[in-house]
């Protein structure tokens, strides 16, 4: 049950978003940034993620790839350190590289480009290690294209603070692979 509702403006215009599909990716590329997304967040937080780990009877950093044959979606967890409001908002915007641009991150640009490469529509679920709250978040690329919608409404949820994760879930693929 969602307790709250915040909004994300995602300029410059949405129509940049369907654009990604056309971009010369292989899945495994479009794979590779996700992965990349992850253990960055991990290796900026390992020291935080150690404790969190030992207490959770987990021995690492995991990341889950799961495609479904029969919707044909992807989904991706891991249980790094997942992202905050601000990290989220940067994370859907374009022309908004991290802070720390000197690991796998550098551009800010995986995401975007990986998630509407594979398809158009996509769901971003995540906290952060610590935080009281999870976000959550559904990108239609293609209605919020027609609509000419460049704000993109974040559902909040009260949650564990030792709860802390990512997974970008219902990606319905467009390019198949397998």
């Amino acid at each position: 049950m969602t307790e709250k509702q915040l909004t994300l403006d995602i300029q410059p215009p949405v129509s940049v978003y369907a654009t990604f599909r056309r971009l010369s990716y292989l899945p495994w590329y479009a794979i590779a940034e996700f992965v990349d997304n992850t253990t960055q967040n991990y290796y900026e937080h390992k020291h935080e993620l150690k404790e969190a780990y030992k207490s959770e009877d987990v021995p690492n950093l995991r990341i889950e790839i799961e495609f479904n044959r029969e919707n044909n979606s992807l989904t991706i967890r891991d249980n790094a350190n997942g992202m905050d409001f601000s990290e989220l908002d940067r994370a859907v915007k374009l022309n908004r590289p991290p802070q720390n641009c000197s690991g796998r991150c550098e551009f800010g640009m995986g995401l975007k480009t990986a998630a509407c490469w594979f398809g158009r529509k996509w769901k971003i679920e995540t906290t952060r290690y610590g935080s009281h709250e999870k976000y959550t978040v559904d990108v239609d690329v293609d209605e919020l294209s027609e609509q000419n919608n460049e704000i993109l409404i974040v559902d909040v949820q009260k949650l564990n603070p030792s709860e802390h994760y990512t997974i970008l879930r219902e990606l319905c693929i467009i390019h198949p692979f397998l």
